[in-house]
């Protein structure tokens, strides 16, 4: 016998680390307990018709779930068949809010029948076009990219993954690949925006101010924070005030070194030359210290200035007071998403290619 093979006190054969070797359970181990060939079993799991009875149907699929059988994506691929695999490609310093569209994604492919391969990468041309080659060379029946956010490379990113693949769904577009031929859905930021300024001046704020004091200049300025500024704007324009986007420009964090203690000193600043009534927070981490910095400095929200964030995160109904803010939709965009892709894999032809929009659903709590 094999040194890395030895028997058990029951004389059973055992791999030599004494644990049982997991071994891939195959169509013809099904097909010789059911008596029929590995064909019938083949048709029968891929749904395919095929000439048997009722009864050894069920009894087929039945052991395949007994026995944990698992297509063998390998052997899927080489018989010219779909692997019924999508790929998804992010950042992976992506916010919170990109990983939890992600997640509704899956559960919406898992539901038809799809895997999800997730590819995170840093923001280069070559880092993305490594995952994508890869993934296209292990047969991804399609790519869903939210990769393509940055400003300075998204034209080159999408190229590419057109280039690789057949079916490609950009998620979260950017305006400047709307209207260009392509399947995208994205989120209008700036109609969440308009809103954010309506509502505070339908509860007769009148100094309201725009709070971002991050601005990454080193990829360019990412549209959904150009399009927040855009949406504030336009709010004011049709309140019939005035304001601007500035004060954010103008003190750089980065995206939140330093954490608290550093942005508490800017909303110091930020209060004492805006003198807002009403504050627009761009996302909820920043809503949330706003409050904070009010309660511990004798502010009182929203008497005395209103708040609202942006992407209904967990914690800003747990805020004191709760935070008003806006609802991304996730599950209703991951929809459509999922909803173009099959539309290509499954529709039996060539889908009209359009732009979906998901307009986020404002959530109005205590802080407003």
């Amino acid at each position: 016998m094999s040194n890395r093979f030895t028997k058990d006190s029951q004389g059973v054969i055992m791999p030599a680390s004494g644990k049982p070797e997991v071994t891939r359970v195959r169509l013809i181990d099904i097909a010789n307990k059911v008596g029929v060939s590995k064909a019938i079993v083949s048709k029968v799991l891929s749904g395919t018709p095929a000439r048997i009875g009722e009864p050894k149907r069920a009894l087929i699929k039945e052991l395949a779930l007994k026995l944990g059988y698992t297509a063998n994506p390998v052997a899927r691929i080489l018989a010219g068949k779909a692997s019924r695999t999508v790929g998804v490609i992010l950042d992976v310093d992506s916010p919170i809010e990109h990983f939890l569209r992600v997640a509704c994604v899956q559960r919406e492919l898992e539901k038809r029948g799809y895997m999800l391969v997730v590819g995170t990468c840093r923001p280069t041309v070559e880092n993305i076009s490594k995952f994508l080659e890869e993934f296209a060379s292990r047969g991804g029946d399609g790519l869903i990219s939210m990769a393509h956010v940055y400003p300075r490379i998204c034209e080159e990113v999408t190229t590419l993954a057109s280039s690789l693949f057949q079916h490609v769904v950009i998620y979260d577009a950017p305006p400047q690949l709307l209207n260009r031929n392509l399947n995208t859905v994205y989120i209008d930021f700036a109609a969440a925006a308009r809103q954010a300024v309506l509502h505070l001046h339908g509860r007769g704020r009148r100094r309201i101010s725009y709070f971002s004091p991050f601005y990454n200049e080193e990829v360019g300025p990412f549209h959904y924070g150009t399009e927040r500024e855009r949406g504030f704007l336009e709010g004011l324009e049709a309140c019939g005030l005035q304001g601007s986007c500035e004060f954010g420009h103008l003190h750089n964090l980065f995206g939140g070194a330093g954490g608290y203690e550093a942005y508490s000193l800017v909303i110091k600043q930020f209060i004492e030359e805006e003198r807002p009534d009403g504050v627009v927070c761009s996302n909820d981490q920043l809503g949330a210290m706003f409050i904070r910095h009010c309660t511990l400095n004798g502010i009182k929200v929203p008497d005395d200035i209103a708040v609202t964030g942006f992407d209904n995160l967990d914690f800003s109904g747990f805020t004191v007071p709760s935070l008003t803010t806006f609802d991304q939709r996730p599950e209703e965009s991951a929809k459509a998403v999922v909803g173009r892709m099959m539309a290509m894999l499954e529709g039996g032809g060539s889908p009209a290619v359009d732009d979906v929009a998901i307009v986020p659903e404002m959530i109005v709590r205590e802080s407003t």
